[in-house]
């Protein structure tokens, strides 16, 4: 007897619905599993067999074959044995046929037919929820990340007897139930930045970043604060939307990070790589691509903390990322698309030695030290970032002084930017002012009199090109949003090119 299982696999963060055919016939007894199917698939074999003989069922004494359709589909992970074992039951008559061509079936088995947890389930329940599937059997600990998909009742097993009894009728389960609405709000973080003293150029500049979304590079001197404000931002950062939510948390399940403790992502996600950290290890990669650090960021904020001990190379494969916001990877012939819409901060310092234009300790760098500091932030990828600020030391009466303005006041400010630039480009299926296109400026962004003549004479004077140009528009957008004002005037692209501190550096 032939019977047919409903499952998934997942290729890159998206599912893919397969269809598990198990064939029992008579003959030497065998067990055999086809399919493109990696060794973890085919480990399946010894692990369906100890669970269904330590259950209340039998395994077949019979040849059993196993076919994961497409059969032109890569198959890898253990959640695979739980439909497997489901079809063999079936076809050998031991547990009810009527449910299955509705019911989905996720989880891995141990020898004793416990069901533990796998990676990936939501983008699975999101497909097979898509495929017609009503109901998906599958572990525990994955349920309250399934039951975010609506319409789909999901059962939480945590033995597969309790599968067996309820295909049997001998046993009901009540899904598991969870909204997404109302999982997003305001969290007190614990690192604050009333805690900063001073630097008030320097905390608006943060606001600007994060409310429109402009990637920003703190620059300056050891111990002049560039790392306490930057790890300071998840503080501010706006609460998530129901989309943003389930898009984070489908890439964080794939990636295998969830936990009991953090169930969702329901955080925008605050990712701070290592220098160390390798190409494939940012960007994604493996053998079966996998997300890297710019997709956890999704959603995100990606902070690369002393730019310049980074590798060059891998400093400069964040140039199409950051323009596209997605990521492209080719794996033997097959492509793997990956989201990567993340607001960038980088902090660094000005030379090798840190005190570059420091004011009270002279620079040890030589100029060929120097020069070479510099070429490893290329231009291409300095283009790229919105913003470059300087931040200087604190004095005395700087830092003595009492609290300065609270992330609480400063997450107001955010938000408010953000309000404003969502409604403005509601129509346009982007949110923020460091999304638009020169189509969108050429729209939303109209520039006064004066302040055409200055962005004009900034442009001819310091060789700008048109990337740059278009960056700094943005950013004056988003302080006019700041400032309430419906118009970009003079005083706004003033404030835009002190943010491009670069632009007096390099000719473009």
């Amino acid at each position: 007897m032939i019977s047919k299982i409903n499952t998934a696999a997942i290729r890159g963060i998206e599912g893919v619905s397969v269809s598990i055919e198990v064939d029992i016939a008579n003959g030497i007894p065998n067990f055999l599993i086809v399919g493109m199917v990696d060794t973890t698939v085919r480990e399946a074999r010894d692990r369906v067999k100890a669970a269904i003989g330590n259950s209340q069922c039998k395994y077949p004494n019979s040849r059993v074959v196993v076919s994961l359709m497409p059969a032109n589909l890569k198959k890898k992970g253990a959640h695979f044995d739980l439909p497997i074992a489901m079809g063999i039951l079936a076809a050998s008559k031991q547990v009810l046929t009527s449910q299955l061509d509705e019911s989905g079936f996720i989880g891995q088995l141990s020898l004793d037919g416990e069901i533990g947890k796998v990676n990936g389930v939501l983008s699975m329940a999101i497909e097979m929820k898509k495929s017609g599937i009503r109901r998906i059997f599958l572990p525990k600990e994955n349920a309250y990340e399934a039951a975010l998909v609506d319409n789909l009742d999901v059962i939480a097993v945590s033995h597969i007897n309790e599968v067996i009894d309820y295909l049997n009728l001998k046993a009901k389960i009540l899904p598991t139930t969870r909204s997404i609405r109302g999982e997003s709000k305001y969290k007190r973080y614990p690192k604050d930045f009333s805690d900063v003293k001073g630097q008030d150029y320097v905390k608006r500049a943060v606001v600007i970043a994060i409310g429109g979304g402009h990637g920003m590079l703190l620059r300056g001197s050891p111990s002049s604060g560039k790392t306490m404000i930057s790890e300071r931002i998840p503080s501010i950062l706006p609460s998530m939307s129901n989309e943003e939510i389930l898009e984070s948390t489908i890439i964080h399940s794939v990636a295998g990070n969830l936990s009991n403790e953090m169930e969702i992502i329901n955080e925008r996600p605050f990712r701070q790589p290592h220098s160390s950290i390798t190409k494939a290890g940012l960007l994604g990669g493996g053998i079966v691509p996998m997300p890297g650090e710019i997709t956890l960021a999704h959603n995100g904020v990606l902070f690369l903390d002393e730019l310049g001990e980074y590798e060059k190379q891998i400093l400069d494969s964040l140039r199409i990322p950051i323009e596209s916001k997605s990521i492209t990877l080719t794996r033997n012939g097959e492509i793997y698309k990956f989201p990567a819409s993340f607001t960038f901060v980088a902090a660094t310092n000005p030379c090798k030695c840190g005190y570059y234009g420091d004011s009270r300790i002279p620079c040890r760098c030589s100029a060929a030290e120097l020069e070479s500091y510099r070429n490893k932030l290329s231009g291409p990828i300095m283009d790229r970032i919105d913003m470059h600020v300087d931040v200087t030391p604190v004095n005395y009466k700087e830092i003595t002084q009492g609290s300065g303005k609270s992330s609480m006041e400063m997450a107001k400010e955010v938000e408010k930017i953000r309000i404003i630039s969502a409604d403005r480009l509601k129509h346009e299926g982007i949110s923020l002012n460091g999304q638009m296109e020169p189509c969108h400026i050429d729209k939303y962004c109209k520039i006064d009199g004066e302040g055409e003549k200055l962005v004009k004479a900034a442009y001819d004077r310091h060789m700008l090109n048109p990337r740059t140009y278009y960056r700094i528009i943005k950013v004056a957008r988003t302080i006019a949003d700041l400032n309430n004002s419906k118009d970009i005037k003079s005083s706004h692209i003033g404030e835009a090119l002190q943010f491009r501190g670069d632009i007096n550096d390099r000719n473009n």
